[in-house]
């Protein structure tokens, strides 16, 4: 899967195959082998691609499956058309589960805003095939309410700005010779990673070239206008699946009260907090992260 860094578990890996949907959106998928394998369905952030998954994605088992799908809209997936984003990418989704949660149970990975699409999603399948549910900086209750309300905005124009950088880098699309530019040099690195790594010098190059090319776009502006409809509350409220939380300490996205409430609405069976992590922990401690994601 691309440029991931890994050791160990490198060697044990099997390829993955391309595949699509009948809407035409393509993934990425590695069937489990034995009985006790099961899938990990990993959900990148709007405004990424599938591909960002790589650092963590190459810590998996040998036996564990895997499908990883571009969202409508991103990396090798065509557009919902004139279906909203975040309905297209709950759709694609939802129509993945469907497809493989019959042959082994479901373990559903998400970062970010595609947190939310996850929700959604969950709310209309089968729980009982489900294994966990793993939010990556995923618990966005505070930037939530700064878009559905001027109110909030105007009571926390800090979060503010930062939800305004993130849409405004999301709606940026960044071709893989800019990414490069990005992750080769000190200054740029500095000057524009700020708001989503808490120290962007220290993550290796491979690894931001797995998450940078060809991001953003007219889709993430969609995607970000349309959150501002979407009630996290309910939506971790009525998540009726096994859920672990994994968030960066220094993550400027989100606040710890925002983790306290994802904390008493979803009950995880455990809560990873890395230190000295942004908002990209698959990217700034994919080892870590992928521990949370792959072990019982």
């Amino acid at each position: 899967m691309g440029n991931a860094r890994c050791t160990g578990t490198d060697r044990e890996r099997r390829p993955l195959c391309s595949e699509s949907l009948s809407s035409g959106a393509r993934y990425l998928v590695r069937n489990p082998t034995g009985s006790d394998g099961g899938f990990v369905l990993f959900v990148h952030g709007l405004g990424s691609t599938a591909a960002a998954w790589n650092p963590v994605a190459c810590h998996a088992p040998g036996r564990t499956g895997l499908l990883v799908p571009d969202l409508p809209g991103f990396g090798r997936s065509p557009t919902g058309g004139r279906v909203p984003p975040l309905e297209a990418a709950t759709d694609m989704i939802v129509e993945l589960l469907q497809r493989y949660m019959e042959q082994a149970r479901v373990t559903v990975v998400a970062h970010s805003v595609g947190a939310i699409v996850a929700m959604r999603a969950l709310h209309r399948v089968d729980s009982n095939r489900l294994h966990r549910f793993v939010l990556v900086a995923g618990t966005l209750v505070s930037a939530s309410h700064v878009l559905a309300s001027a109110q909030a905005a105007t009571a926390d124009p800090k979060l503010t700005a930062m939800v305004g950088i993130h849409a405004l880098a999301g709606a940026i699309p960044l071709d893989t010779r800019g990414a490069r530019a990005i992750a080769r040099h000190r200054t740029l690195r500095a000057a524009l990673l700020w708001p989503f790594l808490a120290h962007p010098q220290q993550v290796p190059e491979p690894d931001l070239l797995a998450v940078l090319p060809h991001s953003g776009g007219s889709e993430s502006v969609r995607a970000i206008w349309s959150a501002r409809d979407v009630d996290v509350r309910a939506l971790m409220a009525h998540t009726e699946v096994a859920t672990r939380i994994v968030c960066g300490d220094r993550d400027r996205l989100i606040h710890v009260g925002d983790v306290n409430t994802a904390r008493s609405l979803l009950n995880p069976d455990e809560v990873v907090v890395l230190e000295g992590c942004g908002h990209w922990p698959h990217i700034e401690r994919p080892a870590q992260t992928a521990a949370a994601v792959f072990e019982s």
